[in-house]
């Protein structure tokens, strides 16, 4: 079959894809992709990639960010020799992006966390906050409006205990 486009890398053929650095890939398919919109045709042509020089893993990469950088037949002494100077970037800026938006939560993964410490509340502030929930109990529990003056009652000896136990030591 003749296409429009020729690919830039064959079976086996060792090339570098923009945005993953110095790693290096061997093709082990590619194939072609039409696109027919009313007023337009597209071809492209995507190769299934497997990183040999890395830890990249298994991508799949468009012709455009495609360079060939072996052929197969040379490609056993092209990786002995194969000295690449360090880099930094091994993910394409826009899959970053997706990365940290939607694939782990929203926590993006190059930043160190901080573990947040718990504060513990003190002794006065423990008593305020009973008082509070001692004086809505009155109006509502909960943003739940009560009626009831046996819950209302019940509430109050609970938090009557809770206070008498925090005062006691």
């Amino acid at each position: 079959m003749n296409h429009e486009i020729k690919p830039v890398a064959t079976f086996n053929d060792l090339v570098n894809v923009a945005g993953y650095g110095n790693h290096l890939f061997a093709v082990e398919a590619y194939y072609y992709e039409y696109y027919y919109e009313p007023d337009a045709e597209l071809t492209e042509v995507v190769y299934d990639l497997t990183c040999v020089y890395g830890d990249s893993g298994y991508i799949i990469g468009d012709q455009s960010d495609v360079t060939l950088a072996c052929k197969a037949g040379k490609a056993d002494v092209f990786l002995q020799a194969y000295k690449p100077a360090p880099s930094a970037e091994v993910m394409p800026s826009w899959m970053r992006g997706i990365n940290f938006a939607i694939g782990n939560g929203g926590i993006d993964m190059a930043k160190p966390t901080k573990v947040a410490k718990v504060k513990v509340p003190t002794k006065r502030q423990r008593i305020d906050a009973l008082l509070d929930e001692r004086n809505d109990v009155g109006s509502t529990d909960g943003f739940v409006p009560t009626q009831d003056a046996e819950y209302k009652q019940r509430r109050h000896d609970e938090i009557d205990a809770k206070l008498k136990e925090l005062t006691a030591g």
